[in-house]
Parts: structure tokens; C-alpha cells; sequence
């Protein structure tokens, strides 16, 4: 019995290791920038089929315009942009822009 106790307790800390872990896996958002609020740091990007998205970059986010960092405040509407974000949470850590 103490030996089933002992395998039960190790796979549940696997379990919420490999939980824990997956619920920080980096996404991307991909859209055409709709709006820029430098000043509360979000951006409002709609996807492909027009459904809008709100983030907010990070504190240490990164904005990134044909590789060259940059400001958010340097985005413009229209602008094609991948966004970096945890999940379902609206915090970027990344915005790349592509101009040409």
C-alpha cells in the first residue's frame, strides 16, 4: 500500500509539472493593426476573418519593425503584425511588423 502511495504522488507532481509547463507555451496572433494606444501600451489587431483582439505589451515587450526595434508608438494602423502572447492572456511579449 505504501508503494501505490508513493507511485500516486509521482505521477500527480508529472501531471502538474507538465501542466504547469504547457500553459506557458508562447502564441502568435497574426492581423492588420486597427488601432495603437501608446499611452495604455495596447494595440487592437483584427484577424483575417475581422474578429478584433486586444493586447497589451509587457513591461519588457519587445516592438519590432522589419527586425529594428522599435517603439510601440512607431506602429500604424494598417500595419501587418504578428503578435507574441501567453495563451489565452492578452499580454504581448512580442509585435513584429513587416514594412516595405
Amino acid at each position: 500500500m505504501n508503494v501505490f502511495r508513493h507511485v500516486l504522488m509521482g505521477c500527480l507532481a508529472v501531471a502538474v509539472l507538465v501542466s504547469l509547463s504547457a500553459a506557458a507555451v508562447p502564441e502568435e496572433a497574426q492581423g492588420r493593426l486597427k488601432a495603437v494606444f501608446p499611452d495604455k501600451r495596447e494595440v487592437v489587431v483584427a484577424d483575417s476573418a475581422g474578429k478584433e483582439m486586444t493586447f497589451q505589451l509587457a513591461q519588457d515587450g519587445k516592438v519590432l519593425i522589419n527586425n529594428a526595434e522599435s517603439k510601440l508608438g512607431d506602429l500604424e494602423p494598417g500595419d501587418t503584425v504578428v503578435v507574441v502572447h501567453e495563451g489565452q492572456q492578452a499580454l504581448a511579449s512580442q509585435i513584429r511588423c513587416k514594412r516595405d
